[in-house]
């Protein structure tokens, strides 16, 4: 087992987060899911909001770690 950051994404338009053969629909809606395990998601996370407790990871290290779930299952 390996733990995961799983981010679903609603494909809109041109833009997608994965080529289309790694690629899901539903009721003619196209998703993307792409996967971060915690180990690297800790390592870059960064607080965002102290009140809430919440944190994000900058965007060019997540573009070089997140993987297609399809890899990661």
């Amino acid at each position: 087992f390996r733990a995961l950051f799983v981010f679903a994404y609603l494909v809109v338009g041109e833009r997608a987060p994965l080529p289309p053969e790694l690629m899901y629909q539903h009721d003619d809606r196209w998703y993307g899911f792409v996967g971060v395990t915690l180990r690297d998601y800790a390592r870059w996370a960064r607080p965002i909001s102290p009140a809430w407790d919440t944190v994000a990871m900058p965007a060019v290290p997540f573009r070089e770690l997140a993987r297609p779930m399809a890899t990661l299952v």
